[in-house]
């Protein structure tokens, strides 16, 4: 949690650390809330995605009562699954795709995120203001843990 635990981004990834499961939850300061699942530990490698097919977007906004929540599966399309980015401060989720946009972005130690359309998740931008950056009102991860393991 941003607002428990600070915006280091190395003390999250302390955190999370030993979580395979995640859901990460952003709230914007235009108050959609949106994120994704992950089914692979937040760690870094570098420029390199990792992750599986598991995994999942999402976006709820409190005014659309048409379409609150939204899901956004994984295609098979490529594995932009994850990224993890100690030297840019940066969570990513999806990618590909011809405008090469993360589906979603989180950096600059969670306080500003990006998200556009990417192959991985063939998703509409998750937060729907016309602009793909935005800024972060907070930022909450979740891990689980399997208790038959």
């Amino acid at each position: 949690s941003s607002s428990r635990d600070g915006d280091c981004f190395t003390t999250m990834l302390y955190k999370v650390k030993g979580h395979k499961y995640t859901v990460v939850v952003v709230k914007t300061m235009q108050g959609v809330v949106c994120g994704g699942f992950a089914a692979s530990e937040w760690a870094s490698k570098g420029d390199t995605y990792f992750g599986t097919g598991q995994a999942f977007l999402f976006s709820f906004n409190e005014g659309d009562d048409d379409e609150k929540l939204q899901l956004y599966k994984w295609t098979g399309s490529n594995m932009y699954v994850q990224l993890c980015d100690i030297g840019g401060t940066r969570l990513a989720m999806g990618g590909g795709g011809n405008k090469g946009c993360f589906g979603l972005a989180i950096q600059n130690n969670f306080f500003e995120g990006t998200t556009g359309t990417c192959d991985t998740f063939a998703n509409k931008p998750l937060v729907g203001d016309g602009n793909d950056s935005f800024d972060i009102l907070s930022v909450e991860i979740y891990g689980f843990v399997d208790m038959w393991a």
